[in-house]
C-alpha cells in the first residue's frame, strides 16, 4: 500500500489537501493503467473543496506518495522548508532564529520542512550564490510527506517530532504575518540579495548570442507547444500564435483572488512579456520555467531541454537552414536537387510495383449468402483496442454478465465525450479539416442484453465529473448572487459547464453548450425517445429545425442563435456525442416513420449479445484505471499545432477512403447503409484521435498518429464495427433496398428447383415477381449475383435478354428451405382453390 492510501484520509478529515506523488518523483500525479499521470491543476484544485471519495480510491492504487497542498487548499497550512546541508549552521542557525518553534517537523535527504498555521502569509524562495536555501510553501505549492520514498535516497521521509495529522491547520503555531520580511533580514548578512526584477530581457545576462541559455531560450522560443503546456500555468490556453495565462507567483496588483485575474501573462515567439506587471516585466523562456516551478536555473534549464528536445548543438531557425529536397521527377521516381537535372537513374533494376490501393468488388461469390437468416456479429476482438478499455470490457463484462462488445464501445463514446473538442487531427497537411473525437453510437438489443447497465457503468465516471461542476457552479454562483449590485453588474455571471446531459429540448441544449466548449455526451437510456422527439413534429418546421440542430452537434461547429424572448447567442463548439440503447423493433417503426436526412446513419451500431449471470465482486483494477483514464481524458490540454497523422498514416488513410467509396457504390447493399459505410472516412480518423489520446501519457497528446495507431483503428473498423453495421441494417432495412424481392425470387428458385433464370421464367412466379419490368428484373438479377446466388449466362446472339446461372451450392445448402417453399406455396394454391371452388350441387 502507498503512502497515500495510507494517510491520505486522516490528513483530508483534519483539513489539508492530500494530493498524490509520482512514485519515484516529487511531482502531483497518480498511476493509471501502469504510467505516471500528472496530476493537474492541483495548486487550484481544492480551494473550494475537499479530494473526494472516488479521487481518493483512484489516485491510491500503487506506490503512489502522499502531498499536501499549501496556503488556502488546506486552510491556512505552511511549510518552510530549510534545504541546507549540516555544514552551514550558519544560515540554518540565521532561518531558527526568526521563526517560531514548532512540534511538526519532517525531513527527506537534507535540511527539514517546519509546518506553522499562516493564512496570510505568501509563497517565496530565497537563493544565495545560486542555490535554494529557504522556502515558504503557501498558495500553489505542496511538500512532499511521509512515508513517501525519496526519489533520490530510496529511504522514506520521516517526521521529526509528532506528524501533521495529529494537528488541525489552526491548531499549529502561528507564523507572523511579516515573517518574509524577517528572513529577508536574517539571510542579508550572509549574502542573500533581492532578485532582479525580471525586464529589459530576463534575468539571465547573458551577450554571447552563441552561449547555450541563449541558444535555449531562442530555441524554446520557436517551439512553445513543446513546454509551455507542462508548467501547467493557471489558465494556460492557446492564443494568437502562443499562449497566455495568469502569472499566479505574483500578487494581484489590483487585489484580485487568483481565480478571478485575467490572462496577463502573454507568451509568443517573439517574446514573453507579463502585461499585469506595473514595470512592464518581460521574460526568457529560462526566466518563466524558474518563476513558474520556483526552481533554480540548473533545473529550469534541465526542463527546457528535456521538453523541447535541445541537444546543445547550435541551433538555427529552420528558414536559414539548406536542407535536402526530393521532388518527385514525371516518371515517379524520387529526383534530389542535389542530382541536378540531368541526374541518371539506374535502370537495370526494375522498379517494384506501387502497391494499389483495396478495392471491395461486388463479385459473384461461390458461397451464397443466407437471405432469409439474421448476421451474427463478431465479438470483442483483442489487441486493437487500447488496453484499458480492452481490460475494462472483458473484466467488467465477466463481473456484470454483459457482452464485452457493449461496453468496450460505449466506453469509446465516454472517452470521446471526455477529451475536449479544441484537441483536433488535422487530415491532411494543406487543407483546414480538422476532426474532433466526437461519436454516435448505439448499443441495439433486447431487454435481456443488460443495455441499461452497460450505458451507466461506461458513464459513471463521467457522470462523476458533472456533478463535481454541478457543484461548483453552486457555490460560485452563490458567492455571484451575494455581490453588491453595482459589483454584480461589473462581474460575469460565472459558466455552468457540463459534460453530459439527458432528456433536452434543443433550447436547453443551446444554452447548456453556450457555456460548455468543449463539448457534452447526450445519454440516452433509449434512443427512441430522442429520434421520436424530434419526429413528433414530422412534416412540420420542428421537426426540421430539431433535426438540423442536432446534424451540427455531430460536425462540432461553430453556431449561432437568435431569439426574440432569449436574445442571441453564440456557441464555440457544437458538439455533442450521443450514448444510448435501442431495441430493433422500435427502430424499425422509427426508420419507416422518419425523414432520410442522415441522422441515424451516423450512428455506430453495436448489436449487443444476451446477458448471463454475473458476479458479486469488488471493483477490479480494470475498471479503477478506466475511471482514471476518463478523468485524465477530461484534463487534458490540446496542442497549439493541431495533432498530424504520420505519413504512412495518411496513406493509409486514402487507401481506406477509395476502399469505403467502392463499398458504399456497391449496389447490392442498402442505400441507408452505402450511407452510414460513406461516413466512415470521418469515423476512422476520430477513432484514430481517440486511440491516441487514450495512449498517449500525461496531459496533452503527442504530435503525430502513428501508422501502427492508424493499422489497428482500421482493422478494428473493417472487422468489428462493419459487420456490427451490416447485422444491424440487415435487422433494421433488410439487406438491400429489394430485400423482399430477391427473398421471393430466392424462394421461387427453390421451390421450383430452377437452374437457369430468365426473364420468362421469372414473370412466371408469384403477383410480386410478376409486375417486374425488363430492366428492374436485371437490377434484381445483378444484387443476386452479387450475393453469390447466380452467375450471368452466355448469350446466343448479342440481341437475346440476358439470362442467369443459378450457383448449384444453392439447392445443396438450402435444400430443407427449398422443401419448406414448395410445402408452402402448395398450401397456399390449395387455400386458394377451396376458396374459389364452386360448390357441390345437391342431388334432388
Amino acid at each position: 500500500m502507498g503512502a497515500y492510501a495510507q494517510c491520505s484520509g486522516v490528513l483530508i478529515e483534519r483539513g489539508y489537501a492530500a494530493i498524490p506523488i509520482m512514485a519515484g518523483t516529487k511531482a502531483p500525479g497518480f498511476e493509471c493503467a501502469g504510467v505516471n499521470t500528472p496530476l493537474t491543476k492541483w495548486q487550484r484544485r481544492f480551494l473550494d473543496r475537499i479530494p473526494s471519495a472516488y479521487e481518493r480510491e483512484i489516485w491510491g492504487k500503487g506506490d503512489t506518495g502522499v502531498g499536501v497542498v499549501g496556503g488556502r487548499a488546506s486552510r491556512g497550512l505552511i511549510g518552510v522548508d530549510i534545504d541546507i546541508d549540516t555544514d552551514d549552521p550558519a544560515i540554518k542557525d540565521a532561518l531558527l532564529a526568526v521563526l517560531p518553534a514548532t512540534p511538526v517537523k519532517k525531513v527527506g535527504q537534507k535540511g527539514e520542512t517546519r509546518f506553522y498555521y499562516g493564512p496570510d502569509v505568501p509563497s517565496r524562495s530565497w537563493n544565495i550564490a545560486g542555490r535554494r536555501v529557504c522556502d515558504i510553501i503557501a498558495d500553489g505549492r505542496q511538500t512532499v510527506l511521509p512515508p513517501t520514498i525519496h526519489e533520490k535516497t530510496g529511504q522514506p521521509y520521516r517526521w521529526l517530532g509528532e506528524p501533521l495529522d495529529a494537528f488541525r491547520p489552526e491548531e499549529l503555531p502561528r507564523l507572523p504575518a511579516d515573517i518574509v520580511a524577517r528572513i529577508d533580514g536574517a539571510l542579508a548578512p550572509l549574502g542573500w540579495q533581492p532578485p532582479a526584477r525580471a525586464g529589459n530581457g530576463g534575468m539571465i545576462a547573458d551577450d554571447d548570442d552563441a552561449s547555450p541559455h541563449r541558444q535555449l531560450n531562442s530555441f524554446a522560443l520557436a517551439h512553445l507547444e513543446r513546454w509551455v503546456p507542462a508548467l501547467a500555468l493557471y489558465k494556460c490556453r492557446p492564443a494568437r500564435g502562443g499562449f497566455e495565462a495568469v502569472t499566479h507567483w505574483r500578487e494581484s496588483s489590483t487585489g484580485r483572488p487568483l481565480e478571478e485575474r485575467k490572462r496577463n501573462l502573454k507568451i509568443h515567439p517573439s517574446g514573453i512579456k507579463d502585461f499585469g506587471d506595473g514595470a512592464g516585466g518581460t521574460y526568457t523562456p529560462l526566466d518563466l520555467v524558474m518563476v513558474a516551478n520556483d526552481c533554480d536555473l540548473d533545473t529550469a534549464f534541465k526542463f527546457l531541454s528535456d521538453h523541447t528536445g535541445w541537444t546543445g548543438t547550435v541551433w538555427a531557425d529552420e528558414s536559414d537552414t539548406e536542407v535536402e529536397t526530393r521532388t518527385p521527377a514525371p516518371d515517379g521516381k524520387a529526383k534530389s536537387k542535389a542530382e541536378g537535372p540531368e541526374a541518371k537513374v539506374d535502370e537495370s533494376k526494375p522498379e517494384p510495383k506501387a502497391e494499389q490501393p483495396s478495392r471491395v468488388h461486388a463479385e459473384p461469390s461461390t458461397a451464397p449468402v443466407d437471405l432469409w437468416g439474421k448476421l451474427d456479429p463478431p465479438s470483442l476482438p483483442r489487441g486493437l483496442l487500447p488496453s484499458v478499455i480492452e481490460d475494462f470490457a472483458y473484466e467488467q463484462g465477466e463481473t456484470m454478465g454483459a457482452d464485452p462488445a457493449g461496453l468496450a464501445v460505449a466506453a469509446l463514446a465516454v472517452c470521446a465525450a471526455a477529451i475536449p473538442d479544441r484537441i483536433r487531427l488535422r487530415i491532411k497537411q494543406h487543407s483546414g479539416w480538422t476532426e474532433a473525437t466526437r461519436l454516435w453510437v448505439a448499443l441495439v438489443g433486447d431487454p435481456s442484453t443488460m443495455k441499461t447497465p452497460i450505458l451507466n457503468q461506461a458513464a459513471e465516471p463521467l457522470d462523476r465529473i458533472d456533478a463535481e461542476l454541478c457543484r461548483a457552479y453552486g457555490i460560485a454562483l452563490a458567492n455571484w448572487e451575494a455581490l453588491d449590485k453595482a459589483v454584480k453588474r461589473k462581474t460575469p455571471r460565472p459558466l455552468h459547464t457540463r459534460v453530459r446531459i439527458n432528456d433536452v429540448t434543443i433550447e436547453s441544449a443551446q444554452e447548456i453548450l453556450r457555456d460548455s466548449p468543449d463539448g457534452v455526451l447526450y445519454l440516452r437510456d433509449e434512443l427512441s425517445g430522442f429520434f421520436g422527439s424530434m419526429d413528433k413534429y414530422a412534416g412540420t418546421r420542428g421537426s426540421a429545425t430539431d433535426r438540423a440542430f442536432w446534424l451540427q452537434a455531430y460536425n462540432g461547429v461553430p453556431y449561432s442563435f437568435d431569439r426574440v424572448v432569449r436574445g442571441s447567442g453564440f456557441i464555440e463548439h457544437l458538439s455533442v456525442s450521443v450514448l444510448g440503447g435501442i431495441q430493433a423493433e422500435p427502430m424499425r417503426k422509427l426508420v419507416e416513420d422518419a425523414v432520410d436526412d442522415g441522422l441515424i446513419q451516423r450512428l455506430v451500431p453495436i448489436m449487443l449479445q444476451p446477458g448471463k449471470s454475473g458476479y458479486d465482486e469488488p471493483m477490479s483494477d480494470a475498471t479503477i484505471d478506466y475511471e482514471a483514464l476518463v478523468e485524465r481524458l477530461h484534463y487534458m490540454q490540446p496542442r497549439i499545432i493541431d495533432v498530424l497523422l504520420s505519413d504512412a498514416a495518411r496513406a493509409l488513410r486514402q487507401d481506406l477512403e477509395c476502399k469505403h467509396r467502392e463499398l458504399a457504390r456497391v449496389g447490392v447493399v442498402h442505400k441507408k447503409l452505402a450511407a452510414h459505410v460513406g461516413k466512415y472516412d470521418g469515423i476512422f480518423v476520430r477513432l484514430c484521435l481517440l486511440w491516441h489520446c487514450i495512449e498517449s501519457p500525461g496531459t496533452e497528446p503527442s504530435s503525430t498518429v502513428s501508422e501502427k495507431c492508424a493499422r489497428r483503428v482500421a482493422d478494428f473498423l473493417a472487422h468489428f464495427l462493419f459487420p456490427h453495421a451490416v447485422a444491424f441494417y440487415t435487422d433494421v432495412y433488410g439487406l438491400s433496398d429489394d430485400h423482399d424481392r430477391l427473398a421471393n425470387i430466392a424462394g421461387y428458385v427453390l421451390a421450383h428447383g430452377i437452374e437457369r433464370l430468365t426473364n420468362r421464367v421469372i414473370q412466371r412466379g408469384d403477383r410480386s415477381m410478376r409486375g417486374l419490368k425488363r430492366y428492374e428484373i436485371e437490377n434484381v438479377c445483378h444484387q443476386l449475383s452479387a450475393l453469390g446466388w447466380v452467375t450471368e449466362g452466355q448469350r446466343k446472339r448479342a440481341t437475346d435478354p440476358p439470362c442467369w446461372n443459378v450457383n448449384p451450392e444453392v439447392h445443396q445448402l438450402y435444400r430443407e428451405r427449398a422443401e419448406r417453399e414448395a410445402e408452402r406455396r402448395q398450401r397456399d394454391k390449395e387455400r386458394l382453390m377451396e376458396m374459389f371452388a364452386k360448390p357441390k350441387e345437391e342431388d334432388t
